[in-house]
Formats: structure tokens, sequence, C-alpha cells
């Protein structure tokens, strides 16, 4: 509440202390409070700090099935993308929390993912406004008088996020990302033909064969990580390849998409399937064999 209402430096030491009693106490709250902790620091626009915060409470909340911690972590880390030069990957993240709230049902949440969205210029919904339409001098104006509207009506932190956005069109970018740890490269994970099967590196064998879209994504995947590493697989050509041949809106494109893909993560390989720019791929660092490899050697 306080960074809605007052300095965002204040609702940080107050932040601080509550994650060392959270932490101190092992309670489940602490991720919370570092998402919290985290949207303090974008508005005093340290990114690095920011982004450390973000990064723990996601983890945490991804590990225990929370949807809801989870979508909240990504619209945080979202917007500290957009900011800070990964607007694809920001974008993203805006749209797989938008989408994670579309299908648990929270409208009141969703809402306020798209009012972030607007913030940055990304329209989740046709009605979205263009925030990011005009010249570049139009859209200067249309920040600062943002930033001054918010610090009429008292509310700091989106004063400050709006400051660093004119900051970001005026000089240089908030700050350079913190890298992402990847997953071990000792893992092996062995893909059937046409991934119809899956074979964990503790050795568990896994049936895909009736996952339809989910095998077809995932065999997509592999495809691209064995012929070009490091390189994503777009959105859309995950919807392509999932189910091929069907005309759906955008919006339920990417909402099947999204959920694919955490039906993909939750197989064990969350650690090993990256997001990257405004796609998917497969770790480098990890190794994945086919039973009837594809390129040459079958292996990277």
């Amino acid at each position: 509440m306080i960074l809605e209402i007052g300095a965002a430096a204040d609702a940080e030491a107050l932040l601080v202390e509550a994650l060392a009693i959270a932490k101190a106490a092992e309670l489940d709250d602490a991720a919370d409070v570092r998402r919290s902790l985290g949207w303090a620091r974008i508005a005093l626009g340290d990114a690095p700090g920011a982004r450390l915060e973000i990064e723990e409470a996601l983890a945490f909340h991804r590990s225990r099935g929370n949807v809801r911690g989870e979508a909240d972590a990504l619209v945080a880390r979202g917007l500290l993308r957009c900011l800070g030069g990964e607007r694809l990957e920001g974008e993203g993240d805006l749209e797989n929390a938008y989408a994670l709230h579309v299908m648990s049902g929270d409208v009141l949440r969703r809402e306020k993912v798209r009012e972030v969205a607007v913030m940055v210029g990304l329209a989740l919904a046709p009605d979205s406004d263009g925030a990011d339409e005009g010249t570049r001098a139009e859209r200067i104006a249309r920040l600062q008088a943002a930033a001054d509207a918010h610090r009429a009506s008292g509310r700091s932190w989106r004063e400050s996020v709006a400051r660093v956005q004119l900051a970001a069109l005026e000089g240089p970018e908030l700050a350079a990302p913190l890298p992402v740890a990847g997953a071990q490269a000792s893992e092996v994970w062995i893909v059937g033909s046409e991934a119809r099967s899956l074979r964990r590196p503790d050795g568990e064998e896994i049936d895909l064969a009736r996952h339809g879209a989910l095998r077809h994504v995932l065999d997509a995947l592999v495809t691209r990580r064995l012929a070009e590493p490091g390189s994503p697989y777009r959105r859309t050509r995950c919807l392509e390849a999932g189910w091929p041949g069907e005309r759906v809106r955008h919006e339920s494109g990417m909402l099947r998409v999204y959920s694919v893909i955490r039906r993909i993560r939750a197989l064990g390989v969350a650690d090993a399937l990256l997001t990257r720019d405004d796609g998917y791929l497969l770790d480098p660092g990890v190794r994945f064999e086919r039973t009837e490899p594809t390129v040459s050697g079958g292996v990277i």
C-alpha cells in the first residue's frame, strides 16, 4: 500500500525488514515480500536489485505451483524487462501473466496486468489503448503528463516508473539485465520419435503418445534445439506446431501455447525450458538426444 501512497524508499526499507522477519520464520510469505520489494526497487531505478528479488519470488511460486503468485511475479519482471531494453521478453512475461489470470478466472488481476501493459505500450486485448504509438516527442509528452498526474494523485511508484520510461526515451537504458542461470550440462534427455516418449535424466520414461499438442510442440522445440542451439522458437510457431491448420484468435492461441508450455515444464523440463525474446528454447547447456536422430550425430 505504501508504494501507492508514499515514497518508494520508505516502502523499500519496510519491505527489507519484513523480508528478514519472513525468512527468519521460514514463511512462504517471503516470496510475496520479495516481489513487492522488487516493485519498490523498480520505482527507485535499481534494476539489478529488483531483478534479483523478482526472480527469487518467481522461482518459489513456480516450485509450489502457485499460479497467482507466478503471474504476479511475471508482471513485475515483464515491466522491468521492458524498461531495461528487453522489450520482447518483457512483453512475453506480461502476456503469460495475463494468460494465467484468464485461465484461473481472476478478472481483477487480469485487468491490472492490462494496466501495466498499457504503461509500456503493449495491447493485451483489442480495446487496450496504443500507448506506444506516435512520434518520440508525442510519447515523451504523454509520459510526462502521466508522471505529473501520478504525482498529483500521490501514486509515487507509478510516477517513478513513468519517469524511468522518460529517461529511457531521452537517454541511456535503465540497466543491463541480470543473467539467467541455465540448467546443468550433465542432464541428458532422450526424446522418442515425434516426441511420443520422453526419458528423463533419472531414467523415468514418460509416454506422450496421447498428448498431441504437447508432443508436437515439444518435438518442434527439440528439433530447433538440435539444429540451432540457442535460437528461440516463436510463440506463433509453437501454435502452428501444436494445432496445425487451426485458425484461432491471437489471444486464445497464446493461451493455448502458454498452457502447453506449462505442461511440458511439469514433465520435469522446467529448468531446461527457457523463455527468450518472444518465444521458448531448450537450454543449449543441456544435452538432448533422439532415439532416431534428425541431424548428424543426433546429439549436441
